[in-house]
């Protein structure tokens, strides 16, 4: 799920980067979650 990150602007990833970093983990610890699929999306 981290290489989703790559897909954002770099001053993106260093403004949310960890953020958005941690959310993925939880969501990947989850099972069922679908979360992460509309922000392939998108």
């Amino acid at each position: 799920m981290k290489g989703l990150l790559r897909l954002y602007p770099k001053r993106w990833r260093e403004r949310y980067g960890d953020e958005f970093e941690t959310v993925l983990e939880e969501d990947s610890n989850c099972p069922g979650a679908r979360s992460t699929m509309p922000v392939a999306r998108s």
